[in-house]
């Protein structure tokens, strides 16, 4: 499935939580209200670039929810992306991060840190895997990450304020002819679970693993390639949840 596809599918699902919400669906309803104590008796689509998707109305004021649709067999999703030099202003990492990643996404040509490089690795290539880069800055890099695990964590699925309330996870299900299923989870929830679980690691593709299956990539494809970008298996919490 192409990113746009994805994009445009995922954008439906947001409006069709809203109307199942004004419609007053007694099923989301009451996941909503059995999971974070509120009840809604209202939502809008949040529209632009802002971490929330939905914002609920209830007695006590607004909730807002952050929605994540996917297909049932299908594994990583999209939380969280921006440029490597942002990433790290914004994490405050430090300057060997920042460059590590930046020739890693491609943000910069590797050519421009060859000493980083291991020896015989292309440094013409427009980016390069944390693989080709020597185990020295890698480690300080790895060390740097998980020091800011926690904050990292909550940049990618809370955005840069804690502007996020709850999650609703949505599975399509592509075999059959049948209604989308949609879970609620507290931010915390999400949080607990996936940043439980490993340290900061190299992957077999030679991108950066964590917590409980999350990685750190290139976004690659058109639209900002030379992004950093965090994935995570949404169909892990739903399934732990059934």
């Amino acid at each position: 499935m192409s990113g746009s596809k994805t994009a445009k599918d995922g954008y439906s699902n947001e409006y069709e939580i809203v109307k199942l919400i004004v419609d007053g669906d007694d099923k989301l309803l009451r996941e909503i209200q059995q999971e974070t104590g509120i009840i809604c008796t209202f939502a809008v689509k949040v529209l632009g670039t802002a971490k929330t998707d939905v914002r609920g109305l209830h007695s006590a004021g607004t909730h807002n929810f952050s929605a994540k649709l996917f297909n049932r067999g299908k594994s990583y999703n999209h939380v969280s992306r921006t440029s490597p030099v942002k990433f790290c202003e914004q994490i405050q990492l430090g300057q060997i991060t920042c460059v590590v990643l930046s020739i890693f996404t491609g943000h910069t040509p590797p050519s421009e840190h060859k000493e980083l490089l291991k020896e015989g690795v292309d440094c013409g290539q427009k980016r390069v895997l944390m693989t080709d880069i020597k185990q020295c800055y890698v480690d300080i890099v790895l060390r740097d990450l998980q020091q800011n695990k926690d904050k990292i964590m909550r940049w990618a699925f809370l955005g840069n304020n804690d502007e996020i309330d709850s999650f609703i996870f949505s599975e399509n299900d592509t075999t059959r002819e049948v209604a989308k299923e949609h879970r609620c989870f507290t931010k915390e929830k999400v949080l607990k679970f996936y940043g439980e679980g490993a340290p900061m690691y190299i992957t077999s593709r030679g991108s950066i693993g964590f917590g409980n299956s999350i990685t750190m990539q290139r976004k690659g494809g058109s639209g900002s390639p030379t992004n950093i970008q965090l994935k995570f298996k949404p169909h892990l919490l739903y399934q732990e949840a059934r």
